[in-house]
């Protein structure tokens, strides 16, 4: 019983702190041509930390708290307003990312192939959920409907290569924590 105390405390800990650093990495912009944040790098963070479950719960959280009016989303906006946003969709893609980034990093095969399928499914998930939502807002909302390649043009090519790297360094960093605080959340 204490062994499964002290898990599920470092499990509700971890996720607080997980939620907390998306939250911070929402308010830091890099001005390229477009403005780029780096939650996708929390998301990766959430998943190679936490694993598929508490990963995803923890990005679960973050919405909530963000749909709740706390100014955790890019530029420090929250609210159920988000919804009628041109990124809803990836925001919402946020625990389906972090399930399956965690999933994929548990597995048992060599480190190079877990990093390229773990990062390209994290990212793919995140666009999938992004694209078809920015398809959806541009034609109910905008009123102004988007073609599936002005979509991808527009929310993924000028971000695949910088989320890939997001990915690659949140990878790393996760390896940089030492295991047993980790490993203990299986």
């Amino acid at each position: 019983m204490h062994n499964f105390r002290n898990r599920h405390t470092l499990s509700l800990s971890l996720t607080a702190l997980l939620v907390a650093i998306t939250a911070v990495c929402a308010q830091i912009t890099i001005p390229i041509f477009v403005p780029i944040t780096l939650q996708v790098f929390g998301v990766f963070l959430a998943g190679y930390l936490l694993g598929a479950k508490w990963g995803a719960f923890s990005m679960i959280i973050y919405l909530m708290i963000g749909f709740l009016g706390l100014p955790v989303f890019a530029n420090a906006r929250g609210g159920i307003s988000i919804v009628f946003s041109p990124t809803f969709g990836y925001l919402i893609a946020f625990p389906f990312a972090a399930l399956a980034i965690g999933f994929i990093s548990r597995m048992k095969f060599g480190e190079a192939k877990k990093i390229i399928i773990s990062i390209a499914l994290g990212i793919i998930t995140i666009y999938i959920f992004g694209v078809i939502w920015l398809l959806i807002w541009s034609r109910y909302i905008a009123h102004k409907p988007m073609t599936l390649f002005a979509a991808i043009s527009v929310g993924v090519f000028p971000f695949v290569i910088i989320d890939a790297i997001k990915g690659i360094a949140a990878y790393y960093i996760t390896k940089a924590v030492p295991k047993n605080i980790y490993e203990r959340l299986k």
